[in-house]
């Protein structure tokens, strides 16, 4: 998208350095605690929830951040997706 709008691969501004670091330190934790729960389940079940990101994101960006393009269609998604996440839990729980 950046390419074809402006011709270039790289935006023409830097973010600020707070929002690298914080994204920096998000995804470094949520990388370990998934190294951590792999000890504790297994990897296809660890896996899975990772998914949980996925409806996480859509959530926010149809209410926090208004973005109607599709927007049913991604909250059938996401729907979809839960349904798939409940079903593994009370799997793992019995």
């Amino acid at each position: 998208m950046q390419w074809k709008t402006t011709g270039r691969p790289l935006p023409p501004q830097r973010p600020k350095w707070i929002y690298l670091v914080t994204g920096g330190l998000f995804i470094g934790t949520a990388y370990a605690l998934v190294v951590r729960a792999m000890l504790e389940l297994p990897a296809s079940y660890v896996v899975a929830f990772t998914n949980s990101g996925i409806v996480l994101a859509t959530l926010l960006s149809i209410g926090l951040l208004k973005e109607r393009e599709q927007w049913l269609g991604r909250l059938t998604a996401a729907v979809i997706i839960s349904c798939g996440l409940a079903i593994l839990g009370l799997n793992l729980i019995g």
